[in-house]
């Protein structure tokens, strides 16, 4: 009996150091993709960028300016948290002295919402522009180009204003009065965050599947650019097929 028992083993309990270890190395990893993660972002949405902007017809149509947001967001993102992320899992790594206070906490938590809100915007809003394009509106035959220009710097505008001011109002809304720093209610900011996030995906959800539906009853505009056989459009349907309609006013249709 004492020979059986000799021959089992146990393992040592692990101590505090050896979760400590493994930690560290999980989080080193996840640095290591953070930085690879960071000059991705940047080389594929500055080329993106640079794509779109560069050429006369890319850049004139509403629904690349909505794509060229969300790159821009992307890059703002990359920049404006992803550094302060890292550098606060360094200085963790390396046991460096942070920063005291609640200012970097503070800005992180607050971008990061904001960068959350407004891609579901844009989402919405380039689901718009497909409905539309699908309707065959077109709001330069109704609107002075006057109009039309504030209301297309309106369209790309509204995402960034409505998250740069009404974010951080909401957050300091639902954080827990009495604390220095954004102590957030969670169970609010999950009602914010369906409010937020659900509301628009499921709005732009709704969006899509109407312009679908009517592309499928064959009401929508792009059957008009698959003209029957051996008939002719008129010269208008003929332009609206590549994007050049001229409207009876004399002016030229609004590019989606």
């Amino acid at each position: 009996m004492s020979n059986a028992s000799s021959n089992v083993t146990t393992e040592r309990p692990r101590s505090s150091s050896d979760y400590y270890n493994d930690y560290r190395t999980a989080l080193t990893i996840l640095l290591t993709c953070d930085f690879i993660g960071f000059f991705l972002v940047l080389a594929i949405n500055g080329w993106l960028l640079g794509s779109i902007l560069t050429s006369v017809t890319l850049r004139s149509k509403l629904r690349n300016q909505i794509i060229c947001g969300v790159a821009v967001l992307h890059l703002l993102e990359d920049l404006l948290i992803t550094p302060f992320d890292i550098s606060y899992w360094l200085a963790y790594l390396n046991r460096w002295n942070t920063l005291k206070g609640c200012a970097i906490g503070d800005y992180l938590t607050t971008m990061i919402v904001i960068c959350t809100v407004i891609p579901d915007l844009l989402l919405v809003i380039l689901a718009s522009v497909f409905l539309a394009q699908v309707l065959d509106f077109d709001p330069a035959s109704k609107l002075r180009p006057r109009y039309l220009r504030i209301g297309h710097i309106g369209i790309l505008a509204f995402p960034w204003v409505f998250a740069g001011v009404i974010t951080p109002l909401t957050l300091v809304g639902i954080s827990h009065k009495g604390f220095p720093c954004l102590y957030v209610n969670w169970r609010r900011y999950y009602i914010v965050e369906a409010v937020f996030t659900v509301f628009p995906l499921c709005l732009a959800s709704v969006i899509i599947g109407s312009a679908l539906f009517g592309l499928v009853l064959g009401a929508g505009g792009f059957s008009r650019c698959v003209p029957p056989p051996r008939v002719s459009l008129p010269h208008r349907h003929q332009s609206a097929c590549q994007g050049l309609e001229t409207v009876e006013t004399g002016r030229t249709s609004f590019r989606y």
